[in-house]
């Protein structure tokens, strides 16, 4: 297409969307292209950045997805719901890589931003409470994630399932089994009712895990299968 011609790129756009979830690794050069083609003054270029790295990461291209974001982040002045945005994106993708440290540390980048959606705030504290868990810090992990319960922090309606589930998570690591199960259970019930853009495949994973540890072989199947259903339905191709 030529540099700027809007219906191209929006065909660009919609053939993206396609090859994310039905051929992933086609998706990094369509979005690249259709980046390449927008003006530096488009009002889509910043959601056509966004798609780009979503599609590199979905690509299996990871590194280069998180250098398009820091590089975002760097040299664009954004609003702060963008900014939130890239920001989470980084996160997830750090924490994907096992950059712990540097994914906790974009996670709480958002909280120092104010007035943002609640959705935003949840989605960044799914994200930090799974690096602190990561680093098995139980103790820093327990506090916002208790917080959480009586709706204390931004986004916490949205979040409750990723914060009850860290607490089983936690109760299991402490040899709670029954707290670690009634947690984790409620987590997923909690999970199916989120917003779709709160990915709960992380949940669904511990209840797994669990499951399979005590030897409840069928029921830890079925969990997994639903992981499984959300990874495909949500193209999340990292996990």
């Amino acid at each position: 297409p030529r540099p700027g011609d809007r219906e191209a790129l929006a065909g660009l756009d919609q053939a993206v969307g396609e090859a994310r979830t039905r051929w992933p690794p086609m998706a990094p050069e369509l979005a690249l292209g259709a980046l390449e083609f927008t003006q530096p003054d488009d009002e889509d270029r910043f959601t056509r950045r966004v798609t780009t790295v979503d599609a590199l990461a979905a690509g299996g291209r990871l590194d280069e997805a998180i250098e398009l974001a820091r590089g975002s982040l760097g040299t664009a002045v954004l609003p702060r719901r963008h900014d939130a945005q890239l920001w989470i994106r980084l996160s997830r993708m750090l924490f994907m890589g096992g950059d712990i440290d540097h994914a906790l540390a974009a996670a709480e980048a958002v909280f120092d931003q104010p007035d943002l959606a609640d959705l935003l705030y949840a989605e960044a504290e799914l994200v930090r409470l799974r690096c602190l868990t990561a680093h098995d810090n139980f103790r820093a992990a327990r506090q916002p994630a208790e917080a959480m319960l009586p709706g204390e922090r931004p986004g916490a309606d949205a979040a409750l399932g990723a914060a009850v589930a860290t607490l089983g998570f936690i109760a299991w690591n402490e040899a709670h089994v029954a707290d670690a199960f009634g947690h984790l259970r409620g987590a997923v019930q909690r999970a199916e009712s989120a917003p779709a853009e709160v990915p709960h495949i992380y949940t669904n994973l511990m209840l797994g895990l669990a499951l399979t540890a005590i030897g409840h072989f069928d029921e830890a199947q079925a969990t997994m299968h639903r992981c499984r259903e959300v990874i495909e339905q949500l193209g999340d191709t990292l996990w």
